[in-house]
């Protein structure tokens, strides 16, 4: 069975004092679903209380990866497919507890060394994972599971912009990187399959999702989740400006709270991919901890913020504001 695994989810803490002895769970785990309710998990680790941090595979052009993935984007397993994750607690210091991991068995566990562990996806659902004791129905943190079928199979960036999967794309003229995004119509991130062949003579493989074709090549045939084999071919464009992505849906952002705001070089309706970015905020340089192309950063206090974006030859700016009013104030 396949799941679509939370990537670097925070797992349901279990609320508890320092004590060494298991205290009763603090936690809603009735919502974990007919197999694993609040009766199976009565008691929670107090040495896990703020719970513990899967990190999941890195996604070109994403937030999914080690702690990024807090921010809110979510990556799956494929089903038929393979996802690796790493076990922290919610601290950010090692787990190096003794663990068994209990699923509804629509996620399987291919291999634990550590608090590595390699999952498989078994079945499309919506499901739940619990690290417990060894020997004890004591948890030390839940999390939400989610296992999709590959449905498409297309090229994104393989320099890690962010692109919007209902808009068409090229790359630059030059460009040689490019990344592979797995998706599936039920679920509004991608899917993780590390097992997915690229198959593209002469090329290099940079990473899971990325390959460095080799020079004058423009297609490869990629095959995922034991799917049928597809041909995909780059197509070139020179970009005419740049832009809002329209994935910017937000018109209010508070104070405190991640400001994530991304931009994206088109040829008319298409998006060109390739570029090197400069993003300024309030006219310092920003680095962001994503995709190069999109802002992320946090305001503490209110007031209007300018943000800079330049590509290919082109610069543009938007200016936002950034309130403590829930209801704030439009762009």
């Amino acid at each position: 069975m396949r799941h679509l695994l939370l990537l670097a989810s925070v797992l349901t803490a279990c609320t508890g004092t320092s004590e060494p002895e298991p205290v009763e769970c603090n936690t809603e785990l009735e919502s974990l679903g007919s197999d694993l309710r609040n009766e199976f998990y009565k008691f929670c680790s107090s040495e896990t209380p703020d719970g513990i941090w899967l990190s999941s595979t890195p996604v070109t052009g994403t937030l999914i990866g080690p702690r990024e993935g807090y921010a809110g984007e979510r990556a799956a397993i494929a089903l038929g497919g393979t996802m690796e994750v790493a076990v922290e607690r919610f601290d950010g210091t090692p787990f190096d507890l003794p663990y068994r991991v209990e699923t509804a068995g629509h996620v399987g566990v291919a291999e634990q060394a550590g608090a590595a562990l390699t999952l498989t996806g078994e079945a499309e659902a919506f499901e739940w994972l619990a690290l417990v004791e060894p020997d004890a129905e004591i948890l030390f943190g839940a999390t939400s599971i989610h296992v999709a079928p590959v449905e498409t199979i297309a090229l994104v960036s393989g320099t890690n912009e962010k692109s919007d999967p209902e808009t068409p794309v090229a790359f630059a003229p030059g460009t040689r990187r490019v990344g592979i995004a797995l998706r599936s119509g039920s679920f509004d991130s991608r899917l993780v399959d590390l097992g997915m062949t690229i198959d593209a003579p002469g090329s290099q493989r940079v990473a899971w999702d990325i390959v460095e074709l080799a020079p004058g090549s423009s297609s490869m045939t990629v095959t995922a989740a034991g799917g049928a084999p597809e041909t995909l071919t780059m197509t070139t464009a020179t970009a005419d400006r740049i832009a809002e992505l329209a994935s910017n849906d937000r018109e209010v952002y508070w104070t405190n709270m991640p400001v994530r705001v991304c931009f994206g070089a088109f040829a008319e309706a298409t998006q060109v991919l390739g570029h090197a970015w400069t993003l300024t905020v309030d006219g310092e340089v920003h680095t962001p901890d994503g995709p190069q192309n999109c802002t992320s950063f946090v305001r503490e206090s209110v007031g209007d913020v300018t943000i800079s974006a330049s590509a290919g030859g082109f610069t543009t700016s938007v200016e936002i504001y950034v309130d403590t009013d829930l209801r704030g104030r439009s762009r």
